[in-house]
């Protein structure tokens, strides 16, 4: 998450936590998961546009979902993995 805000901001780590605490921080991760943001969300998206438009073509005997159309299925999962392991690295750094 830290470096989803720091790209967001676009500003570096270092600077990102020097200026917001621990409280806005898990603010910005409860926000996070209420409205994601980035790569999978925009994935999704034009996925959703995507199933949308093949539905209705009348090509396809059964419907397709918007996954069909995403070209990493289990990237949101291994995302998920490597923003713990950043984050567990942070705290020790920390």
């Amino acid at each position: 998450m830290a470096m989803r805000l720091s790209a967001l901001f676009g500003c570096p780590l270092g600077e990102l936590f020097r200026k917001m605490s621990p409280q806005e921080f898990a603010l910005w991760v409860a926000f996070y998961k209420l409205e994601p943001w980035g790569y999978n969300a925009d994935n999704y998206h034009a996925a959703l546009v995507a199933a949308t438009v093949a539905n209705h073509s009348g090509l396809h005997t059964e419907p397709l979902a918007p996954r069909a159309f995403m070209d990493s299925a289990g990237e949101e999962e291994s995302h998920s993995r490597v923003e713990d392991e950043i984050a567990r690295t942070m705290e020790i750094l920390a």
